[in-house]
């Protein structure tokens, strides 16, 4: 049998022949982004843990804000309810959305500035649809430098290509990585193709290089053009294999239940009840 690394290598050959032909082929640029889009999903399809689901659509939240349509949504598919779907394009709860990748059929700045008010859509919605202390408590050390209690979304950029070069788009990240926004609400990698990863990189002594997908206080912009998609694919897999939600999901704070309910008083069970919640301060709707 052949190694890992070979057949990974197999597998970036065959995406990577498809992009190169989707580039080459067609012109208009909807369509071309299209076709990139359902590429990398069957690519993606291929390898992910069957508990990931992909679909495009929009992110939500339960005050009722929402994102801009995004590309590609990769998203708990156990514990996800899709709150409207049509011709394919769902609508999706923040608190179950583990990635969001957004395609680019070409980065420039103008595109990577486009992406940045993409991304602040996603990670300005609140995560608040929890049943608090139940679930499986996330690794912490995917979120260097703070301890969230429930998984963020991570978002994370896949181009086709770009005129660029290498060193100026590493520009364009490190100065996204200077602004005013918190490292948490950033871009948090990306890939381009021909032009290799875009990630972050802690250095500690004596000469040890840690990447991660997302970035921390201690990080540094980082490119590594030698490393194709099976490289990128290496950082992502510590994420995808081990993602989950860190709580249990709770679709009634998207519902809206009403609070005015026929309580019964009747019995001295009921009125006991009722006494002592309105002793602890509790006050029926009106």
């Amino acid at each position: 049998m052949k190694n890992f690394t070979e057949i990974y290598e197999a597998s970036e050959d065959a995406l990577t022949a498809r992009l190169r032909a989707i580039r080459g082929a067609i012109g208009h640029a909807g369509v071309k982004g299209t076709l990139v889009e359902n590429a990398v999903a069957d690519f993606l399809r291929s390898i992910l843990p069957e508990k990931i689901g992909i679909c495009t659509g929009v992110a939500v939240d339960s005050d009722l804000n929402s994102s801009g349509q995004l590309d590609l949504i990769l998203y708990d598919k156990a514990h996800t309810p899709l709150l409207f779907g049509s011709d394919g394009v769902y609508l999706v709860p923040i608190e179950c959305i583990y990635f969001i990748v957004e395609i680019k059929t070409s980065l420039t700045k103008e595109e990577f500035k486009k992406s940045i008010l993409h991304m602040e859509s996603v990670k300005n919605l609140k995560r608040k649809a929890y049943y608090l202390g139940h679930g499986n408590e996330i690794k912490r050390d995917y979120f260097e430098g703070f301890e969230p209690t429930f998984w963020q979304t991570i978002y994370l950029i896949f181009a086709l290509e770009s005129k660029a070069n290498g060193e100026t788009i590493l520009g364009w990240f490190e100065d996204h990585r200077s602004s005013s926004l918190d490292i948490r609400s950033q871009i948090d990698s990306m890939f381009v193709l021909g032009k290799g990863i875009y990630s972050n990189a802690t250095l500690s002594a004596p000469d040890k290089i840690r990447l991660n997908l997302t970035p921390s206080a201690e990080s540094l912009p980082a490119h590594n053009a030698e490393d194709g998609i099976l490289g990128f694919l290496s950082i992502f897999s510590r994420f995808y294999n081990n993602a989950n939600i860190g709580a249990d999901f709770d679709f009634t704070k998207y519902t809206k239940l009403s609070r005015r309910l026929a309580v019964p008083s009747k019995t001295d069970r009921s009125i006991q009840l009722i006494e002592k919640a309105e002793k602890d301060g509790f006050v029926f709707p009106k």
